[in-house]
């Protein structure tokens, strides 16, 4: 049995900051039968939005998971109204178009590296010639605000669970593997299936792998089994767009795409 424990926020709670996210909503029914709750490029804690009062707190809708398109930042009550409308100018003119996904569940590591995802990564032709671009005119607006310019990788993903540190398991899972882009960095374990296999043959010892992480969400695999059924003669969840999202403490403002 796995050991639950809670989310620690990475970013201190400071009064006034109102957590902002850029992001593409995905249905979640398209991932499983059952809503799961799903983290991203940031922690559970961080996903429980202050309200005006900052008071209160709201967690992201579960029934939806999320594409980021810029860091977690942290707005000042006074530039909130500017920034959204910086946004919408930069984004509003874009085109609806579809979000293609991977049908296939790769692991990604934040940067602090004490948190782990398992996600539906881009596909890589709609990332290069969509994806990147829309996080592109993001970086301008966030950085116009003094705020960090998307991760350095740039491998934007829909996450559908997370759990604390394993990377004693992934590192062990893929100690054969010669490091690549295709494979695996620093921060991406992909191809993932490939190496499961070896999780039962693998024997505890003093770093115990078995205990070495807690498990925060679920993940229904028997109705992502049924779901792969359905789409098996597909290689991408396929996605339409035609709107961004910017959540700004509890307030979530849409931006339509023409």
């Amino acid at each position: 049995m796995f050991n639950i424990q809670p989310n620690t926020r990475n970013v201190p709670h400071v009064d006034g900051n109102y957590h902002t996210i850029c992001y593409l909503k995905v249905n979640n029914v398209l991932f499983c039968e059952q809503p799961t709750q799903a983290d991203s490029d940031y922690t559970c804690s961080d996903t429980e939005m202050d309200t005006d009062s900052q008071t209160d707190h709201k967690k992201v809708n579960p029934s939806y998971l999320h594409l980021s398109l810029c860091k977690p930042l942290y707005l000042r009550k006074q530039f909130i109204d500017s920034f959204l409308e910086n946004l919408r100018g930069s984004l509003q003119h874009l085109k609806p178009f579809y979000l293609l996904l991977e049908n296939k569940v790769s692991i990604c590591a934040n940067e602090n590296q004490n948190r782990y995802f398992a996600v539906s990564l881009v596909d890589k032709t709609c990332r290069d010639n969509t994806i990147l671009p829309i996080i592109d005119l993001v970086d301008k607006v966030v950085c116009s605000f003094g705020f960090d310019k998307y991760y350095s990788q740039r491998k934007p993903h829909v996450s559908l669970a997370s759990t604390r540190d394993i990377s004693l398991v992934l590192n062990e899972l893929y100690k054969a593997v010669q490091p690549s882009e295709e494979v695996y960095s620093s921060n991406y374990w992909t191809n993932l299936d490939q190496y499961l296999s070896k999780y039962e043959n693998l024997v505890p010892d003093s770093s115990n792998y078995y205990n070495a992480t807690s498990v925060n969400y679920t993940f229904d695999f028997e109705a992502a089994q049924v779901q792969q059924e359905r789409t098996s003669e597909q290689d991408k969840i396929c996605i339409y767009i035609d709107e961004i999202h910017v959540l700004v403490g509890s307030r979530d403002h849409t931006i339509k795409l023409n």
